[in-house]
């Protein structure tokens, strides 16, 4: 146990443990500095409103804006083909440059939907095939 005490008072452990938490901290250093470089900080771009816009002017807006976006649809009888009903993020949220924009349309044609066969089938199950169909 003695050499132990002796060599912690020895002038080569105290220049070891000064490198090691040297290198400790720089290694801090550089990681924060190199995180706020590769993740960008402080730089986003706002969100533009596409949600109540066409389609094609909503893609306009966002190719502008240099983000991304990604399109779903739904159909809606009553309401006007290709306008964009939703988007995620909101506007006004502040996001990196490639962000992806989810945007949900309305689409122009109907899904189409295979009709259950109630070919030979009672009305009763006639009734619960449909039924469970929609």
């Amino acid at each position: 146990m003695s050499k132990i005490l002796q060599y912690l008072k020895t002038n080569t452990f105290r220049k070891n443990l000064l490198a090691a938490i040297g290198s400790v901290i720089f290694l801090f250093v550089l990681i924060y500095f190199g995180l706020k470089v590769y993740t960008k900080h402080d730089e986003s771009i706002e969100v533009p409103k596409v949600k109540g816009l066409h389609v094609n002017a909503a893609i306009a807006a966002l190719e502008d804006a240099d983000l991304e976006y990604q399109i779903d649809s739904v159909y809606q009888m009553d309401a006007k083909p290709g306008l964009v009903i939703e988007q995620d993020p909101e506007p006004g949220f502040h996001v990196k440059s490639g962000r992806t924009i989810y945007l949900t349309i309305i689409t122009q044609v109907a899904p189409e939907i295979a009709f259950p066969k109630i070919k030979e089938k009672t009305l009763i199950e006639v009734t619960a095939i449909l039924k469970d169909h929609n």
